[in-house]
């Protein structure tokens, strides 16, 4: 149990941010986090096993990375995370942690970054336990990493016109896929529409592509709720359709980032409801150029 609270101590300040949409960041006491020097809390060999343990681990190691300056929209993030873990943790838990911030780095798309790391992590893993399932996830993911283009896609807007989203180039493009029959999209639309609001102006634009099969439904809700931003819908199919496929798109609501240059930028960005969806969007622009000028780690052998 005193993972499970101290990784409760650790994330609160996050999760609050995520739940509750404030306009400023919740400032903790500058004792708050004097529990990370309790002494076995860090490396402790007899909770090798635990989950909890595991969960608490990632979680400091984040909170380490975060502390000395790196956000997780960096292209360093998960390097310095990596780092970190190598030197701060030991035995058997630092191969396993190691592996979680690996598989982290894959799914949230920096696979440029990750790919050295992969090969790195080879000499932590020398029974070779965890590296081929760490393979086959960095390779399901890469056509999906930060700077790989995003697939380009023409559908029509409720008035009719068309659009494609090579017709954004040059400007920050925040995709939402969504459905008028899922009771989470409905929910969001009120946060969606005041995120809309507070960028007007901006060099961002906000691309709503519905998934639904019944148009003339979404072509009404549109219009009734006069909702902001380019409304497209995908013509048939949902999930199974060609767009849907093209971005893998398991659920709905899904929302991404493409940078001004047409690569993804974020594939996994923040709940529209969150505070920190703001701040992460403002970080993001003019980024793509920190992405593409990235080291360009060779590939790992599979």
């Amino acid at each position: 149990m005193i993972y499970a609270y101290a990784n409760d101590r650790l994330t609160f300040q996050d999760l609050r941010e995520q739940v509750v949409n404030t306009e400023g960041r919740l400032k903790m006491e500058p004792n708050y986090y004097n529990f990370l020097r309790e002494p076995g809390l860090i490396n402790e060999p007899t909770a090798v096993q635990s989950e909890l343990y595991h969960e608490f681990l990632l979680n400091y190691v984040h909170f380490a990375v975060a502390q000395d300056k790196h956000l997780r929209t960096d292209p360093d993030f998960y390097p310095a995370s990596y780092a970190l873990a190598s030197k701060k943790l030991t035995g058997p838990t630092r191969a396993i942690i190691l592996g979680r911030v690996l598989q982290e780095s894959f799914r949230f798309g920096h696979v440029k970054q990750s790919a050295a790391m992969l090969a790195d992590f080879r000499n932590y893993d020398p029974k070779n336990q965890f590296y081929p399932t760490l393979q086959s996830d960095f390779d399901q993911h890469k056509s999906f990493a930060i700077g790989a283009p995003a697939p380009d896609f023409k559908l029509a807007t409720a008035t009719g016109d068309t659009v494609s989203l090579h017709d954004f180039a040059g400007k920050l493009v925040y995709l939402n896929f969504w459905k008028t029959t899922n009771g989470l999209c409905l929910r969001d639309l009120a946060y969606a529409q005041e995120l809309i609001r507070k960028f007007e102006g901006k060099n961002i634009t906000f691309i709503n592509i519905a998934l639904d099969e019944n148009e003339q439904a979404w072509k009404q809700l549109v219009t009734v709720k006069k909702l902001p931003g380019v409304q497209v819908r995908v013509p048939g199919g949902g999930l199974r359709s060609a767009v849907a496929s093209a971005y893998a798109l398991q659920e709905v609501p899904t929302y991404m980032l493409v940078g001004e240059d047409g690569t993804f930028l974020n594939t996994k960005p923040k709940r529209l409801s969150s505070r920190a969806a703001i701040d992460e969007i403002n970080q993001s622009f003019g980024k793509a150029s920190t992405y593409t000028s990235a080291i360009d780690f060779p590939a790992t052998k599979k």
